[in-house]
């Protein structure tokens, strides 16, 4: 436990630390029609993550705690992606964002991290040669995915907290150097939680919104590999998010709409606009990540009738709240 308070002191401290460089210098993200903020608010919390990302590495050098194998190309891929630090000052296109999406995927591929194979019940599909190929195209699905959900204050941040912890209890016993990499991700992602509460006093940003998604990629990588857990499984606390990244996009499609313009479509932003607090919305996020969480858990420790129930429940509770905001837009449209 010294390993994970440790990392939520480092979390407070870098986030309390690049906040204030940020008043200073005046980066900050001023509101616009799709802002769900109404005040100018630092960003570049990302920076924060990743740097106590580093000390959290660091500390497992100084504890002698093993690392997981290839953690060099998540080191890599952090420090490619402190590029996207370019976009708080001036806008960048939506080609040079996928440019360093592709190249931090690609970092972390040339540092060892990659999915060879998926296991979907009892049969396990080889990629052989278009392993590359799978990965990358998995590293930078997820890095937008996620990236899409956090427009609210605490959101990305507080998904990053469950879902980490989830997955120190998956790889507590068979995985301990993975257990103990997230279990520092957890603390420093609940220091920078505590600045990004709603009302936030600061921003995630494209860095870290980016980095927390390879983070999870890289623990499904590992375990699809070690045979731990098979990587679907692994990614599967972040239903709730994935599913309304997907929903909305395929629903815009649908439409006819233009899915590279920014919007104020997703599930999450047409409950804010249905008058739902963000600590509200938090909280049925939160709880659907649980679920899932749950039904992980228990899956892994062959309780799966349990496990079964808890992921009934939380697709039970996603379709509801579709259909409920579905309605509700329905209604406003008349």
């Amino acid at each position: 436990m010294i390993l994970f308070f440790s990392a939520v002191l480092v979390g407070l401290v870098l986030t309390a630390a690049v906040r204030y460089i940020c008043l200073r210098w005046q980066i900050l993200d001023v509101p616009n029609t799709r802002s769900g903020h109404g005040e100018p608010t630092p960003t570049l919390g990302g920076v924060a993550l990743i740097v106590g990302f580093w000390v959290v590495v660091g500390l497992h050098l100084v504890l002698d705690m093993p690392l997981p194998d290839h953690i060099r190309g998540l080191l890599w891929a952090s420090l490619i992606l402190c590029f996207l630090i370019r976009d708080e000052f001036r806008e960048m296109g939506r080609l040079q964002k996928l440019g360093v999406q592709v190249l931090a995927a690609f970092a972390m591929f040339w540092g060892g991290v990659v999915l060879e194979s998926i296991t979907l019940g009892s049969h396990v599909y080889e990629f052989g040669v278009f392993g590359v190929v799978v990965t990358v195209f998995v590293l930078v699905l997820l890095q937008n995915l996620y990236n899409f959900m956090d427009g609210l204050d605490g959101f990305a941040a507080s998904e990053g907290v469950l879902v980490s912890g989830a997955l120190v209890a998956v790889f507590w016993t068979q995985a301990p150097s993975l257990a103990t990499l997230f279990l520092g991700v957890c603390g420093v992602t609940l220091g920078f939680w505590i600045w990004n509460k709603p009302s936030a006093r600061i921003f995630l940003g494209d860095v870290g919104a980016h980095f927390l998604p390879l983070c999870f990629a890289m623990g499904g990588i590992q375990s699809e590999s070690m045979g731990i857990v098979p990587f679907e499984i692994v990614i599967l606390p972040l239903g709730a998010f994935l599913f309304d990244s997907i929903y909305t996009l395929l629903r815009r499609l649908m439409r006819g709409e233009n899915i590279t313009i920014a919007h104020r479509f997703h599930l999450y932003q047409r409950l804010q606009f249905l008058g739902w607090t963000p600590w509200a919305i938090n909280g049925i996020y939160a709880l659907c990540t649980v679920l899932f969480s749950g039904c992980v858990l228990f899956w892994h420790f062959d309780w799966g009738v349990v496990g079964d129930t808890f992921l009934g429940m939380a697709m039970v509770l996603i379709g509801l709240g579709t259909i409920y905001v579905e309605q509700r837009f329905a209604m406003v449209d008349r």
